[in-house]
């Protein structure tokens, strides 16, 4: 495979999608199953997850644009149709968190609803007719999560907005910055890049910390994952739980370097858009630096792969490596090589598509969850499932960008 080859990565990019083709997983209540056994195909649990819904219908909108295959645009309308009638609660305008046949959980999770953004605008921009769902969901954020004193988001709310946690998290801010830069690229509204400028400045520059002692980073702040409710690092949250499926203890090299890929993202609109912007002296230098920290903390450099978690004295907390942050390490690599033109991006690049491709492809055309640090595949089947091939579509998104043409018309 050459990853440089926009034929090839827009190749690859159709066999995520095909993955999840809705033959295989529509169901009978009309939205569609992440939950698909990486090896078998089979699918093996019925919960529907907000994360996965809403990326369903991102994937999809991405599969009309780049003219991929002909099922996408059906499966758009449907996984839009669903986020609506099966997650929506026009009362409160929030969406809910999971939803199965018998049960629901209705809290109001920032995570969740900056993918319900991000879907919208990946539709808007693929031509569907979603501008008020796209209004309607930036302004729940915007009203209901963002502190303005802070610039950052809540995390958590109980079904009516009324009460909510003191638990505040990086991750899900992290996702509302991607979603506000989505929401701008699809409407052109200037709010909503000041947003995720505003985001991207509170985590990665005025709250990243330096309370570590990884020697080889002594002069680098790096971003810790949880926080109270005045944005004070907490560095006990979770400790005892650092396989959490969404909240894990430590370091994240796979959020350092998902953050580097997201400020190369955000030059780039502002070079189309208002290149003269102050935050454009600041936001590649912060996103390379992350980058380096990223594989300085996690790269392990006997066996290949990158740590989950790592502790901040340096030591490797879960030392397996995730497909999801290989796929980041990959957009981040090419985002940051068409930004800087640095020849040890692209060869970074090219290095993580092979890891990728000798270890985490699997046979349904999806990356594995995981690998152990031998590089055995982890097979996680329990669910509820989130992840319906997002990452690699965006690692290959991200490649298309670099190396060739941006599908979207950027």
């Amino acid at each position: 495979m050459d990853p440089t080859d926009t034929a090839t990565l827009r190749a690859r990019l159709v066999d995520v999608l095909e993955c999840y083709h809705p033959d295989r997983t529509a169901c009978p209540h009309d939205g569609f199953q992440a939950a698909v056994h990486p090896e078998t195909g089979d699918r093996y649990d019925d919960r529907h997850h907000l994360v996965a819904s809403a990326r369903f219908l991102a994937n999809t909108s991405l599969g009309v644009q780049i003219d991929g295959p002909d099922w996408c645009a059906a499966a758009a309308e449907q996984a839009a149709a669903f986020l609506r009638s099966a997650h929506h609660d026009a009362a409160s305008g929030g969406y809910d968190w999971l939803v199965d046949d018998e049960t629901r959980d209705d809290r109001r999770v920032c995570y969740g609803h900056a993918f319900v953004l991000l879907g919208y605008a990946r539709a808007v921009e693929a031509g569907f007719d979603f501008e008020a769902e796209l209004r309607a969901v930036a302004n729940l954020l915007v009203e209901q999560f963002f502190e303005s004193e802070y610039d950052l988001c809540a995390s958590e709310f109980d079904a009516d907005f009324e009460t909510g946690s003191a638990y505040r998290g990086q991750n899900a801010n992290m996702h509302a910055c991607e979603a506000f830069l989505a929401a701008h690229r699809a409407t052109r509204d200037r709010d909503h890049l000041d947003r995720a400028i505003a985001i991207a400045r509170a985590l990665t520059v005025e709250r990243a910390t330096d309370d570590h002692s990884i020697d080889d980073l002594a002069d680098v702040p790096l971003i810790w994952e949880h926080y109270d409710a005045d944005w004070t690092p907490d560095f006990e949250y979770n400790r005892s739980d650092p396989r959490d499926q969404f909240r894990p203890w430590g370091y994240q090299p796979g959020h350092h370097l998902e953050w580097a890929k997201l400020l190369g993202q955000i030059d780039r609109r502002l070079e189309h858009v208002a290149p003269d912007h102050e935050a454009r002296e600041w936001l590649c230098d912060r996103g390379i630096a992350l980058f380096d920290a990223a594989v300085e903390m996690g790269w392990d450099e006997t066996l290949g792969g990158l740590a989950y978690t790592v502790a901040p004295d340096g030591e490797p907390v879960v030392e397996d490596t995730y497909g999801w942050a290989i796929a980041e390490g990959i957009g981040a690599a090419a985002t940051l090589f068409e930004r800087r033109d640095d020849v040890r991006f692209r060869e970074t690049y090219q290095g993580l598509w092979e890891f990728a491709r000798t270890h985490l492809d699997a046979p349904q055309g999806d990356f594995y969850q995981a690998v152990t640090p031998t590089n055995e595949a982890v097979i996680d089947s329990d669910g509820p499932a989130v992840e319906p091939g997002y990452h690699p579509i965006g690692a290959c998104l991200a490649g298309l960008a670099a190396f060739g043409e941006d599908p979207r018309g950027e």
